[in-house]
């Protein structure tokens, strides 16, 4: 290889970057075909830029011009040497990411590089794009969610719903905070039922039934009396207004006096079912996680203590973690039923 130290390429540019040559730079100079390059630019490339055309005899004095053919603004990428359009953050054809300003993260294309380009080089095939979906959500599986219970261990005991459970898991663990659940609220006991918590999720179902079936009772046989009695109610609180608490209070004490022994505790009985419900509700909503979370750590621990092995642990984790998906289908029909086919017997 030769140094340009002799001769003056000032007038000539480098066919790597583009750019002119100025004193001063540090020059290399191809010992075959004598094609100038920028040091750094010629080890970037690994060879000159020129060698697919030495097998023709090609000489860079010959048939060079001095002037650097312009640079576009396109981008050529690095990897495959596609030219991208300006602005282009990844390259067209493999993917590969190209700076922010559409630029290559090693060279610029210039029109004198598509021309020059050794064509025998195949481009590589365009990455597979994939989407991972982390199932512990950044959790570590190693990460101890409780006492002697990885979160490795509590997704596969959770099965569904992961990456939520390992984010909750290790935040009751190292935070002591839950969340409210919307679907232990919404759903109450049969919601526990579903994530197998047969013991409590079959008392809570047991009680709102309890809860549902006295109120469709009560809504059959007194139908009249409660449908009249409700909007006698309603009409008090919105004609006298609720800012006139003094007034409602005597208006409704009234009205409760004027009723029977039987329609007083039928209309109380039909309004604190209705209270008692949605305070269930509630307390399911603001515990079920907590109770979730207190089931499955009894649930590992057990199973990890029992176990033979390792192996029959993680399978025996798996049989017997997740969701009961027939016990929830039974219980939304029953439901429906229950809703439902009283008001066509009315």
């Amino acid at each position: 290889m030769l140094f340009g130290d002799i001769m003056d390429y000032n007038k000539y540019s480098c066919p790597v970057c583009s750019e002119k040559f100025q004193n001063g730079d540090d020059i290399v100079v191809c010992p075959e075909c004598g094609t100038p390059h920028h040091r750094h630019c010629y080890e970037l490339l690994g060879r000159c830029y020129n060698t697919p055309k030495h097998v023709e005899g090609y000489s860079f004095l010959k048939e060079e011009t001095p002037e650097a053919p312009p640079v576009t603004a396109s981008a050529k990428c690095p990897r495959c040497e596609k030219v991208n359009e300006e602005g282009s953050l990844y390259c067209n054809r493999c993917g590969t990411p190209l700076n922010a300003d559409g630029n290559s993260h090693h060279v610029p294309y210039s029109r004198h590089d598509e021309e020059h380009r050794d064509d025998s080089r195949t481009a590589p095939p365009p990455p597979v794009q994939t989407f991972v979906i982390d199932p512990l959500a950044g959790v570590s599986p190693d990460a101890e969610v409780g006492e002697g219970v990885t979160a490795g261990e509590a997704a596969k005991f959770v099965k569904n719903n992961t990456p939520f459970y390992s984010r909750l898991f290790y935040q009751i663990k190292t935070l002591g905070k839950s969340r409210f659940s919307f679907v232990g609220f919404l759903f109450t006991g049969g919601w526990m039922l579903y994530r197998k918590m047969y013991k409590l999720g079959t008392v809570i179902t047991v009680i709102m039934a309890a809860i549902l079936l006295t109120e469709i009772y009560l809504g059959i046989v007194y139908n009249s009396f409660l449908t009249g009695a409700i909007n006698e109610i309603y009409d008090i609180i919105y004609e006298l207004g609720l800012l006139s608490s003094g007034e409602v209070s005597s208006a409704l004490s009234e009205y409760f006096k004027g009723l029977s022994t039987e329609h007083f505790i039928v209309l109380t009985g039909y309004y604190l079912l209705g209270i008692g419900e949605t305070v269930l509700q509630f307390v399911c909503g603001f515990c079920a996680n907590r109770w979730y979370y207190k089931h499955c750590m009894k649930k590992i621990s057990h199973i990890k203590n029992t176990s033979a092995s390792k192996e029959s642990a993680n399978s025996e984790l798996q049989t017997k973690g997740g969701v009961n998906t027939a016990i929830a289908i039974s219980l939304f029909v029953a439901y429906m039923a229950i809703q439902f086919l009283p008001g066509l017997l009315i």
